[in-house]
């Protein structure tokens, strides 16, 4: 399978964003013209906007098409989404591919002809784990962009309660986004000596904070299976995260993960505790997470489960332009 990759969108800054965007509406027509199939990524709002373009030369041309859907919440996607864009966008889709099986039904609740399709995000499952040491303090990691409906705020808020019985604890967060504003809050919980605000890390940056971790924490208001997730428990950390989106479908509560209340600080604090005070438990719920993240979202299987999808969309594409060829040369005899 030969694929090539086009970008339509880049965060560094302004001149990027628009030169990626320049690049991609220039040669995205020669390349759909070249293509057997079609897939492309896209979230709600702005994001669905700027693919609309493609999604219409991909109809033009006669090229099948896969949607792979990544929004953030149903309020986004069919609140703030122009409905004539989400609907023909899907309907115009061989297949939507979402996250989870709870985008399945928001996704046919609004429009219940789309055919749709649940992939699990694929992980890279990382090499050479080493058990984690007792040699330096704790470790919070919370990993995804700094903005309110991702909790940050809440899980400030926790390491507050936390930190009068485990004063040596540590709290990194990183991603770009509200840098400024997290930062001053918390200088203004008194908490600013103990939290690492990074911003974007590389990848290599990323590994090594991951595997230095002792917990993960995620706390979300609305998600979609969110891939900073997926990675921590891949690194076999223990995570606190909450029910929402796709994240049930990973996460069983107490097996390999542990469920936060949503905007509840109390809760993300009283779970923090339980796992720096039971090692033993923080070590099992770690464990149990890597094999899950292996068995549902590793590489290998996922590539299986994409490729059996591509050929299946692939087929009837074939079957569906060969009834047209002979319909057509019947009418015309």
């Amino acid at each position: 399978m030969n694929c090539y990759l086009l970008p339509t969108f880049d965060d560094r800054n302004l001149w990027m964003k628009l030169l990626v965007m320049l690049r991609a509406y220039t040669f995205a027509p020669f390349l759909i013209l070249r293509s057997s199939l079609v897939h492309i990524h896209l979230a709600a709002q702005t994001s669905m906007i700027r693919k609309l373009p493609f999604i219409l030369l991909c109809k033009i041309m006669r090229k099948p098409l896969i949607v792979h859907l990544h929004a953030a919440g149903e309020i986004p996607l069919f609140e703030r989404t122009p409905q004539w864009i989400v609907r023909l966008t899907f309907l115009l889709s061989n297949r939507v591919v979402v996250l989870s099986s709870a985008w399945a039904e928001i996704v046919l609740t609004h429009v219940p002809e789309t055919r749709v399709v649940i992939l699990h995000n694929p992980v890279a499952i990382p090499l050479d784990l080493r058990p984690r040491g007792l040699d330096h303090p704790p470790v919070v990691l919370y990993v995804g962009k700094l903005e309110a409906r991702k909790g940050y705020a809440d899980l400030l808020a926790a390491v507050a309660e936390v930190l009068p019985g485990f004063p040596d604890l540590q709290v990194c967060l990183l991603g770009n986004g509200e840098v400024l504003e997290a930062q001053q809050r918390a200088k203004s919980l008194g908490i600013e000596k103990s939290v690492r605000i990074l911003g974007w890390v590389d990848a290599s940056q990323l590994d090594a904070y991951y595997r230095r971790a002792s917990i993960f924490c995620l706390p979300s208001f609305d998600e979609g299976l969110p891939m900073a997730l997926l990675e921590a428990m891949s690194y076999a950390l223990p995570v606190v995260c909450t029910a929402v989106g796709g994240v049930p479908d990973i996460i069983s509560d107490g097996k390999n993960g542990l469920f936060a209340q949503a905007g509840d600080a109390g809760s993300i604090r009283d779970l923090l505790l339980l796992l720096l005070g039971l090692p033993g438990l923080a070590d099992r719920l770690g464990a149990n997470a890597a094999r899950t993240v292996e068995e549902q979202c590793g590489l290998d299987r996922i590539e299986v489960q994409l490729q059996d999808l591509y050929d299946t969309v692939e087929s009837e594409w074939r079957i569906r332009r060969q009834g047209f060829r002979e319909s057509t040369q019947a009418t015309a005899e």
